[in-house]
């Protein structure tokens, strides 16, 4: 009886195989080869022979005894769908692990639940285990219509009321959903432009909880106080505080900003809740911590990673010895999530069409660290969104027939790398050390040959692989082969504004000038190679201080008398001591003003140890600053219509300039100091409505060509405006005649390099 049952059980499965087999392919999108022997060859022929195959049938999920247990919150969501169940609401309370804002109408939302409710039950629905992780949108359209609409129900105010209040609201929790804050939300399940996918749609927030961070607890009190938040929800998160003391000590905080002469910037006014943040915080200490502390640490970032799904963690279901034919695909990468132990889901797409509504071109990939034959750290870090990617592997065959198929990644190949600067960096660290990745690989992800690549890692040290970084960011954005999706999201009315004044900027020409190797400033320090100081903060410091010296020595009187600067928004006076420490000797003083008086503190002190000839301020520029005479004006990266501020002084004065423009839509509300405080835009000549537009375009993300012309045309027109000013403006010296060119800094040092110089002719 044995050999017969054993012939059956093998007919069986082989069978079952058949069957398994033809679900995988079905489930495929039509780009994906089935062919696992002609795929090989597309992959290394010293990899591709030592890729064993996994039975797809080993990764399938196994089903629950009870149909109304779930182990993943999706799967909830997708059953709602499935059921036409879109108006049941969900009461959901967690904490927040990470945040995505696209603009300010949709904000991606990742929840670690703590409890899930009914909206007709206060028990907690079950669960096969805590911690999983939700999926939620905030949209402000749906989010206003339907706060707009019960508060209608609920009070006699009019439409327009209800919807300023819902307004606010939103654009309080849109900000403060902040990592570790724990809250209560409701929403519906909504599907995604992705099959099988599912988010909670949110209708309603409440904070229960303060996050475990000063600054995050700071921007929350914050915005209570701009009156988008309620105090009573406030008070109730923070613990033992009562809504009266609170209320108390927030007008306490009011006073102090209302009674200050200057107007205080946003770094200052939020010192003034750091004190109060910091006892809130101290109180917290004995509440139980949401969730469990398990960071995700960058240079730049530190957050909390979700839990990953714990099928994906049971290995003895992923190894199985039964084999199934391998995928292998190429695609672009659309959309990343990182879990816990290195578990990563990547969504690949054939084309790089954002605009694209074939959804079935869209495959959701499972780097598994236990199954990727490569480093899964590393490609975690290195598949950011527009990298380039092959992928060999096979997939998940789910029971619930409304999931999403899963692509299990075996072996995976870079093809072209993300532009992400920081993506690029993080490459290059991983070249310059042996074994981390396959140098061929790399060179080829970077557009470059073999021996650059070699070159470049004997060559460069960590300073220099920074720039070089920032260098290949842009060739890969203008060399790619990426199918850019049409700028169908852009109002035709602003490209027609940018062919208008396109002429002005063909009369300033843009003039690259290359980084200085000698250093001109003896007084600034010298930090770790490969820091942001050294790759970037000293390199522009010692560029602006060549041309400032070239703008000094085209002044008419230059050699006879020593001259004065007059340095704008110059913060702790970086730049104005590195002058001192250049070109004292030819610098009677260089006069800094700020609205910022932390900074002005820090500077005078800096400038009195150095010895350096630097007065400083707490001023604000917008206004005349009669007292303050200059014949050279300078501002490093003076945001938005700063700039202007800067140009007016300089052009009022009769000096000479050396700008530098930043962050163009900061500072709208700045008027011109002078011509009883003109608007910036009557001031360049240009109507509101157009400067707009070009202002939104130069901040335009994801078009790097198109921000990049924007930005250049602004500084044309302000070099235009100057240009007609100084001619109109009472000669105090007819000597003084005046050339402004644009020129810019190598952008290695910084994506905002194009630079105003004023010199006298």
């Amino acid at each position: 009886m044995r050999p017969t049952y054993l012939s059956l059980l093998s007919l069986i499965l082989l069978e079952a195989r058949k069957v398994v087999d033809c679900l995988v392919v079905s489930k495929c999108p039509y780009w994906v080869s089935s062919s696992s022997t002609t795929k090989r060859s597309l992959l290394s022929p010293h990899v591709a022979n030592q890729i064993p195959s996994i039975h797809s049938a080993s990764l399938v999920s196994s089903t629950t005894e009870n149909d109304e247990t779930y182990t993943s919150f999706e799967e909830r969501l997708l059953q709602y769908l499935a059921r036409n169940e879109t108006e049941t609401v969900l009461i959901v309370e967690g904490s927040v692990v990470a945040k995505r804002s696209l603009g300010k109408q949709l904000v991606f939302v990742d929840l670690q639940l703590t409890n899930v409710f009914d909206d007709d039950d206060d028990d907690s629905l079950p669960f096969a285990e805590n911690g999983l992780l939700c999926h939620a949108l905030l949209k402000q359209e749906n989010y206003l219509l339907y706060n707009t609409i019960r508060s209608n129900n609920d009070s006699k105010s009019t439409t327009q009321d209800t919807t300023a209040l819902s307004y606010s609201s939103y654009e309080g929790y849109r900000i403060c959903l902040l990592p570790g804050t724990l809250v209560r939300v409701t929403g519906t399940a909504a599907p995604t432009r992705n099959p099988g996918k599912a988010v909670l749609l949110l209708r309603s927030i409440q904070i229960l909880q303060m996050p475990r961070q000063q600054q995050h607890i700071t921007t929350i009190l914050q915005h209570y106080h701009k009156g988008h938040l309620p105090l009573k929800e406030i008070a109730a998160a923070c613990g033992n505080w009562s809504a009266s003391v609170l209320q108390t000590r927030f007008q306490e905080i009011t006073a102090t900003i209302t009674q200050n002469q200057y107007r205080l910037d946003r770094v200052e006014i939020a010192a003034l809740w750091q004190p109060l943040a910091q006892e809130i915080y101290d109180s917290m200490i004995t509440m139980p911590m949401q969730p469990e502390q398990n960071r995700y640490s960058s240079k730049k970032k530190s957050f909390v990673l979700p839990v990953a799904p714990s099928e994906w963690q049971k290995l003895q279901l992923l190894m199985k010895k039964e084999l199934s034919p391998m995928l292998s695909f190429t695609g672009w990468v659309k959309n990343r999530q990182r879990f816990r132990d290195n578990f990563t889901i990547v969504t690949v797409c054939k084309e790089d069409d954002s605009t694209a509504e074939i959804n079935e071109e869209r495959l959701s990939c499972l780097l598994h660290p236990d199954v990727l034959q490569s480093d899964a750290r590393v490609y975690s870090n290195l598949l950011a969104v527009g990298a380039h990617v092959q992928v060999q592997g096979v997939y998940i065959n789910h029971d619930n027939k409304t999931a999403a198929a899963t692509f299990v990644v075996q072996h995976i190949r870079l093809l072209q790398s993300s532009h992400r600067p920081e993506t690029i960096r993080y490459l290059l660290e991983l070249m310059a050390h042996p074994n981390s990745i396959d140098l061929e690989e790399a060179a080829h992800a970077l557009l470059l040959s073999y021996s650059e690549a070699i070159t470049m890692v004997q060559s460069l040290d960590a300073t220099e692989r920074q720039w070089k970084a920032n260098q290949l960011s842009i060739q890969l954005q203008l060399q790619s082969n990426v199918p850019r999706a049409p700028r169908m999201h852009l109002e035709q009315k602003s490209l027609q504004i940018l062919e208008r004044y396109r002429p002005i900027s063909q009369k300033y020409p843009i003039h690259l000038i290359e980084r200085n190797d000698n250093p001109m400033s003896t007084c600034l320090r010298v930090g770790v190679p490969g820091s942001r100081w050294m790759s970037q903060k000293k390199p522009q410091l010692e560029w602006m201080c060549q041309q400032i010296r070239s703008v000094l020595e085209s002044h008419p009187e230059y050699g006879q008398r020593k001259l004065r600067i007059l340095d704008i928004g110059g913060g702790q006076g970086f730049l104005a001591n590195a002058l001192g420490g250049t070109i004292n000797s030819n610098i009677e003083q260089i006069h800094v003003v700020d609205i910022c008086a932390r900074a002005v503190q820090n500077g005078a002190n800096r400038a009195h140890r150095l010895g350096a000839p630097v007065v400083f301020e707490v001023a604000d520029a917008s206004r005349t600053l009669d007292t303050i005479s200059a014949d050279v004006v300078v501002a490093l990266h003076a945001c938005g219509h700063l700039s202007d501020v800067a140009l007016a002084h300089a052009v009022q004065r009769k000096a000479g300039f050396v700008i530098v423009p930043c962050c163009f839509n900061s500072n709208p509300d700045l008027k011109i100091p002078f011509y009883d405080e003109t608007t910036v835009e009557e001031w360049l000549g240009i109507s509101a409505e157009d400067w707009s537009a070009l202002k939104k375009l130069a901040e335009m993300q994801g078009d790097n060509d198109l921000s990049r012309q924007s930005m250049e045309l602004i500084c044309a027109i302000r070099a235009d405006a100057v240009q007609n000013r100084w001619k109109k403006e009472p000669k105090r010296n007819d000597k003084c005649q005046l050339k402004v060119a644009i020129r810019q800094f190598p952008i290695e040092y910084s994506t905002r390099n194009t630079v105003l110089v004023g010199s006298y002719l």
